[in-house]
């Protein structure tokens, strides 16, 4: 519902042999409701629009230069509308500014904070709901109202979006975060009854994440815990005209690490095999078994080092994380 409004309607209708439309138009729209709570803190009470409406019997309805504002949001657009295969199809490519990202909380069903500022590609099937979206650009100070992962995606980092809604399911090609702490990555389907993501991350200091903030009194701490108990050690070397290691070993109630291979200068190669028997030794909240294989190669460019893991329940404390760490993780 809207309390007050104006709307401007400037142009010229032609009604010969081939009609057509070209308006500008200006809307001031106040005192707007919606019965949905969560859509009226996204758009607000008072929402200004404008743009130039052109259409040509046979041809799709454009929308140039259209300039949408709200409390806190803005978006700039070239959009066009469709009409065929009994549905309508928009597209628009434009830029948006986000000043609060709180007032999407609801929506999204978080706790949502922060800035954005983005250029997006939108395809929507305004009957059928199957739309493709790609969009790229900045946020500031982002924050899910996660303690582990907040302090990491905050700042100024890089976003990067694509995704699509069919009649199979939910596809995300691309999903992309990105700043001098951490860089996200994602990609994945799901379906109805089924569904598969691809994930990875990389962290410039785990110990934000886990937050110990790579302190050496929580670095010793987390040692602590990893040998606690009798730990076991052994290790055997071989030295002649080359230097082997031939077995190394460091056991504990909490982990079982082995290596062998060449240390010979030139030609080093070694492998590492270790099993985590709770992985909550290194995150701090229980979980399942992770095992993995390090093997690091010497090369004439330098080390070629690769890494092989698998885990089971793998818990972080975090539970947005934990819902996709549950189960095999490799």
């Amino acid at each position: 519902a809207v309390e007050n409004g104006r709307l401007d309607l400037t142009g010229t209708l032609s009604t010969g042999a081939v009609p057509a439309v070209n308006f500008d138009l200006a809307a001031e729209l106040a005192g707007v409701t919606f019965e949905d709570a969560a859509l009226q803190q996204a758009i607000g009470e008072s929402i200004t629009a404008r743009t130039r409406i052109l259409w040509t019997e046979g041809e799709d309805v454009e929308m140039r230069g259209l300039d949408l504002r709200g409390a806190g949001y803005s978006a700039q657009a070239d959009a066009a509308l469709t009409a065929g295969g009994r549905t309508s199809i928009l597209t628009a490519t434009g830029k948006t500014v986000l000043e609060d990202l709180s007032r999407f909380a609801a929506l999204a069903g978080s706790d949502l904070s922060g800035q954005a500022d983005l250029e997006f590609d939108l395809s929507y099937d305004l009957l059928g709901g199957s739309f493709a979206l790609t969009s790229k650009g900045g946020t500031r100070d982002l924050a899910l109202g996660i303690a582990r992962l907040d302090p990491v995606i905050g700042g100024d980092a890089a976003l990067e979006l694509a995704v699509n809604r069919s009649p199979e399911g939910i596809a995300l090609d691309t999903f992309s975060l990105s700043n001098d702490q951490i860089a996200l990555a994602a990609s994945g389907r799901v379906a109805n009854d089924d569904g598969r993501i691809d994930y990875s991350a990389r962290l410039a200091n785990s110990g934000a994440f886990m937050g110990v903030q790579g302190e050496v009194g929580s670095a010793a701490a987390m040692a602590a815990r990893l040998l606690r108990g009798e730990t076991q050690v052994s290790a055997r070397l071989l030295l002649n005209d080359r230097i082997l290691l031939d077995r190394a070993s460091v056991a504990s109630p909490a982990l079982d690490i082995r290596a062998q291979g060449e240390l010979t200068a030139g030609a080093r190669q070694l492998t590492v095999t270790g099993e985590l028997f709770d992985s909550g030794d290194l995150t701090g909240a229980p979980g399942g078994p992770l095992k993995a294989t390090v093997t690091a190669r010497e090369g004439d460019a330098g080390y070629v080092v690769t890494l092989d893991g698998t885990a089971t329940d793998l818990a972080t404390g975090v539970a947005q994380a934990d819902l996709l760490l549950r189960g095999a993780t490799r």
